[in-house]
Formats: structure tokens, C-alpha cells, sequence
């Protein structure tokens, strides 16, 4: 089952237990995330950085954001 992307899910790196922001807008194309990062602001984030996306939690592949 594939699970759709929704604004407030939580945002992870693929290889952290702690989440760094969350989701809070999407791109009509669903092509680009923007991020909100505590105490950071808003970050734009490709689509195609998600690993994985299940129960309120994505994941990003780190190498994938560009930063």
C-alpha cells in the first residue's frame, strides 16, 4: 500500500531515530517538499529524496537533500 504525503507529517534522514522538521507544503506536481525546521525555517526538498513514506513519517535519503 502506498501511503500519500500529507502537510504535518513528520520529517526523518534515513539514518536518524529523530525527526528534524515537518512537512508543510507540497508542490501541486508533488515534485518538490517544503520542510519547516525549528528554530531554521522553511527548506525546499525534492520528491524524489523520499525513502519512504508510513504512519505520519517520511524519510529522506540524506545524500538526496541538497543542502
Amino acid at each position: 500500500m502506498h501511503e500519500e504525503i500529507e502537510v504535518g507529517f513528520q520529517a526523518f534522514v534515513s539514518d536518524a531515530a529523530e525527526e528534524f522538521g515537518a512537512i508543510r507544503d507540497i508542490s501541486p506536481d508533488g515534485k518538490v517538499l517544503t520542510v519547516y525546521v525549528e528554530n531554521a525555517g522553511d527548506f525546499l526538498i525534492p520528491g524524489a529524496a523520499v525513502v519512504s513514506v508510513q504512519s505520519g513519517k517520511v524519510s529522506f535519503d540524506c545524500a538526496k537533500v541538497d543542502g
